[in-house]
């Protein structure tokens, strides 16, 4: 899976313009709200302009905020690479990074830095990225019940994370040597 690839993924999962008031992130084009297109553009910006964002300018941002800008293309497993990025888009990337740490065993900073990425890329991605996916669930089920109101929003949180557990990565396990013929 390539990084476009991923952005593109994310882009299904996201869908285009909403500002459902029960949302907390106000109005939101391709998953970017109100507030990540005016830090992206450096001023204020309306929710129209939210509404006529281009996918291009959207793929941009993911590009830079979400993939290079915090670090997770130094993820060598794409499909953990591109559940890390899912993370940070959907809780955001300082989050993303303390549920990849905590699912490494190491110190959970909210940093992606040297240590980070070599700890991710010496493990075993299947069970990191299946322990990811649980806390996120977790995550959601907290926010629901904190909160009721986001219930109504459940249902496409769980299939979000459903849709990376069925594709989870299976082949990232390594072959058994030996042994068995």
């Amino acid at each position: 899976m390539t990084d476009a690839e991923i952005l593109e993924g994310v882009l299904e999962h996201e869908g285009g313009y909403t500002n459902d008031p029960a949302d907390h992130g106000g109005p939101t084009n391709f998953g970017i709200t109100q507030s990540d297109l005016a830090h992206w553009r450096n001023r204020p910006v309306t929710a129209a302009e939210v509404e006529h964002m281009t996918r291009e300018e959207a793929l941009a941002i993911y590009q830079l905020r979400y993939l290079k800008g915090p670090g997770f293309s130094g993820i060598w497993n794409p499909d953990l690479r591109a559940l890390v990025v899912d993370c940070g888009v959907n809780h955001g990337t300082a989050r993303a990074t303390l549920w990849l740490q905590r699912a490494l065993g190491i110190h959970a900073d909210g940093v992606f830095g040297t240590d980070t990425r070599t700890a991710v890329n010496r493990a075993n991605p299947l069970p990191v990225f299946l322990r990811i996916c649980a806390t996120r669930v977790r995550v959601y089920g907290s926010l629901i019940s904190h909160d009721p109101t986001q219930s109504r929003f459940a249902g496409g949180w769980t299939d979000r994370v459903a849709d990376f557990i069925e594709a989870a990565p299976l082949g990232a396990v390594p072959p058994l040597t030996g042994g068995i013929a």
